[in-house]
């Protein structure tokens, strides 16, 4: 949550800066500064989407005492997906040299990474993410499934663990 504010926080300087307006209408100097403003609140906007997953992951092992594999898959699955979040904040900053590049190119000429690879791997990095959320919410549905409860209990909480509705 803390992570998310941050980013709010920094999401808000930035269009109040002028991000998102062309720089035609606010200058290069100001589009810089508000390009450098949003790259730095991207590294805990993106890291916030990610640490929440391993704090739902230990939250079904404790429920739902997994047997031993699972518990493995749920790990790997969450902790995997942190690393790939942390990379994409990372390549946000590496992928040019200097990294002022990012945010002002005519004055610094910076020599940067392919885009298409980059852009590759955020899209796999987030389609991952997406993949782990819904693992994570339809594990507890077939964990619920099979107890021998009644089926309008078995849909509240599967609700309740697998989506988040309370």
């Amino acid at each position: 949550m803390i992570l998310s504010l941050i980013y709010s926080c920094i999401a808000s300087v930035y269009v109040h800066m002028g991000g998102g307006r062309h720089p035609y209408y606010i200058g290069l100097d100001q589009t810089a500064a508000a390009v450098r403003m949003i790259s730095i609140g991207n590294i805990p906007g993106i890291i916030s989407v990610a640490i929440p997953k391993l704090a739902v992951a230990v939250l079904l092992v404790r429920l739902l005492n997994p047997a031993r594999y699972q518990k493995a898959i749920l790990y790997t699955l969450t902790l995997s997906c942190v690393v790939m979040q942390t990379l994409c904040a990372v390549f946000l900053w590496v992928q040019c040299t200097p990294t002022a590049g990012l945010w002002n190119l005519v004055k610094y000429k910076p020599k940067c990474w392919d885009l298409n690879a980059v852009i590759n791997y955020f899209i796999f990095a987030g389609s991952y993410s997406i993949f782990v959320d819904l693992y994570l919410a339809i594990y507890p549905m077939t964990v619920l499934w099979g107890l021998q409860i009644n089926r309008p209990k078995k849909i509240g909480l599967s609700c309740v663990l697998g989506l988040g509705i309370l």
